[in-house]
C-alpha cells in the first residue's frame, strides 16, 4: 500500500526535475530547490530518487571530494529528449 504513495511522490519529483531543467544534481540540490515536495533534507529525497534510478530515469554517479563521498544524479538523456518534445 505504501508503494503507491512512494511511486506517486517519485512521479511528482520527476515532473519537478523536468520543470527545473536539472541534468546533474545531488539529493541536497533536489531537497533545496524542490521544497514544494516537502523534502527537508537530501536524505528525504533519496528514497524517491532511487525509485527513479530503478526505473531508468536517473543514473547515480559516486563522487569524492577529499574524504567526503557524495552521489550525483544524472538525468537520462533519453528522458531529456522526450521532455523537450512534449508541449508545456
Amino acid at each position: 500500500m505504501g508503494d503507491d504513495k512512494n511511486m506517486e511522490k517519485a512521479g511528482k519529483l520527476l515532473k519537478a526535475i523536468d520543470k527545473h531543467n536539472f541534468e546533474v544534481f545531488t539529493a541536497y540540490d533536489a531537497a533545496r530547490n524542490l521544497r514544494d515536495l516537502s523534502f527537508k533534507k537530501g536524505v528525504d529525497a533519496e528514497i524517491f530518487l532511487n525509485i527513479l534510478v530503478d526505473y531508468g530515469y536517473l543514473k547515480i554517479e559516486r563522487d569524492q571530494n577529499g574524504r567526503r563521498v557524495f552521489y550525483k544524479y544524472i538525468v537520462n538523456p533519453k528522458w531529456i529528449a522526450q521532455s523537450e518534445d512534449r508541449p508545456s
